[in-house]
């Protein structure tokens, strides 16, 4: 029981650090862009101008055009550094509505909590764009908002076998359908990958139910019918207009499979998973493996499904653009990699280690030395690690006085009839929080979204580039 509730107090107090630092966090580029927007254009007329001319990201584009900053600065800004604790919350509960619907309760009992909080954390800890993926508003609602509706997806997709009633069944595969929609209206990965899992899942389901998964196949017809509007959404064709390098074969199938080894290889390999995976496979192996529920298909279907999605993941923005970019698509991947690997981790302990009776090279007395490993390494490694750093050197405090300063400045300068305002480059190098900074050409895009939405449009701001360096792209 104590060791229990000290876990939890130790992981929650992890969490927090998260939270802590969200308090620095300043709202730039995309952020500001589509914030001002809203000032200008009715939100219809704009959500179609993004179809026509942008994406097709039908759902996340209502958060990305109705998000706290249209509040106004800077009335908006505290509730913007409120939303990342909104992604831990809703992280840490779907995790919990996961494991306590498809995991074996009898076995995992009150450690739930526990195992939802550590699961989260993780996610948190190898986030490969923790900036992106978390404390941007634009980046979050793109990305991560649709893991956390799969987690409750996949749920809901359990609960569906446990339906006592026609009625039951058909509300449960309702509210599938209606996940999956925003889902996939939310990002082109998450589309493409549920899309090629789609029929998948209602073969799965038509074994499953023995010829009788009707609900099933209304689920993907509707499911793929939907996806098709995001698909052939003029936006895509228009945005991939202003990248040259997409469309080469080789130079996709290249730099796919480098940049997916390199993934896969850094995430298996990091402190924190790799000393998580050895607990969990040495409190399997304490346990009688019958309380367990078989996991379905051979361990190898697992891996490839693992490997499948970091390629998709990496594969789609090489195709589309000839360049990797920002690694939100990649978030996307380690979001789905991280539930794959504890199924495949189950999966192996089943079919592989305990039939063969292979040991587990771990002794007493680094048993005993595992939970100081895996505490250090949610201290000092990965996005832990970053995130402390920020914190206890006064970084990320030090640069969100600068940008609180020059969201002044630039509205003092509109009020008193100033024309142009030239700021230093911030002043502390942060190593979890990355705001991407202005430019010194003013009439730079990001630049311009700052004037625009501080409704300074005549302000022209720039930055004074490094000693030594040119301007900044």
């Amino acid at each position: 029981m104590k060791a229990r509730w000290s876990l939890n107090l130790l992981l929650v107090l992890g969490l927090c650090r998260y939270m802590w630092l969200a308090g620095y966090m300043h709202p730039y580029a995309d952020d500001l862009s589509y914030a001002y927007t809203a000032f200008q254009q009715p939100f219809l007329e704009r959500m179609a101008h993004e179809y026509q001319h942008w994406n097709g990201r039908l759902a996340s584009n209502i958060l990305v055009l109705r998000g706290p900053l249209i509040i106004g600065y800077p009335e908006g800004l505290f509730w913007y550094r409120m939303v990342p604790a909104l992604w831990i919350f809703g992280m840490v509960g779907a995790w919990l509505l996961l494991l306590r619907t498809a995991g074996p309760r009898h076995v995992l009992g009150e450690w739930t909590v526990t195992l939802a909080l550590g699961l989260t954390a993780l996610w948190l800890n190898i986030l490969p764009d923790l900036t992106e993926g978390f404390y941007w508003s634009t980046g979050a609602v793109t990305y991560t908002l649709p893991h956390i509706l799969l987690l409750i997806l996949v749920a809901a997709l359990v609960r569906v076998d446990r339906a006592g009633t026609p009625f039951s069944r058909a509300s449960w595969y309702a509210l599938i359908t209606m996940l999956g929609i925003w889902i996939a209206w939310s990002n082109e990965v998450h589309l493409v990958l549920l899309v090629l899992a789609s029929p998948l899942l209602l073969i799965f389901r038509d074994r499953r139910a023995r010829g009788g998964a009707k609900g099933a196949l209304v689920v993907v017809v509707l499911f793929i019918g939907a996806s098709a509007l995001s698909i052939i959404a003029p936006g895509n064709a228009a945005r991939a207009s202003h990248f040259v390098g997409g469309g080469d074969v080789l130079h996709t199938a290249g730099w796919t499979a480098l940049q997916a080894l390199r993934f896969i290889a850094t995430w298996t390999l990091s402190p924190a998973l790799l000393l998580a995976s050895i607990a969990v496979l040495l409190w399997m192996r304490q346990h009688d493996d019958d309380r367990i529920p078989r996991i379905p298909f051979h361990w190898s279907r697992w891996a490839a499904a693992l490997i499948a999605v970091v390629v998709v993941s990496v594969a789609l923005p090489y195709w589309a653009t000839g360049m990797l970019g920002q690694h939100r698509t990649v978030n996307a991947a380690w979001s789905i990699f991280l539930p794959l690997w504890g199924v495949l981790l189950v999966a192996v302990h089943q079919q592989v280690l305990r039939p063969r009776a292979v040991a587990i090279p771990v002794g007493r007395s680094s048993r005993k030395l595992l939970p100081v490993g895996l505490l250090l390494a949610f201290l000092i490694s990965g996005n832990d690690g970053r995130v402390a750093h920020d914190l206890l050197t006064g970084a990320a405090a030090r640069n969100a006085v600068v940008w609180e300063e020059r969201f002044a400045a630039v509205q003092a300068a509109a009020a008193n009839g100033v024309l142009e305002v030239r700021f230093d480059p911030l002043p502390a190098r942060t190593a979890a929080l990355h705001i991407m900074e202005l430019d010194s050409l003013p009439d730079h895009w990001t630049n311009k979204a700052m004037a625009h939405y501080l409704n300074a449009p005549a302000v022209r701001i720039s930055v004074t580039p490094p000693e030594g360096q040119g301007a900044m792209r």
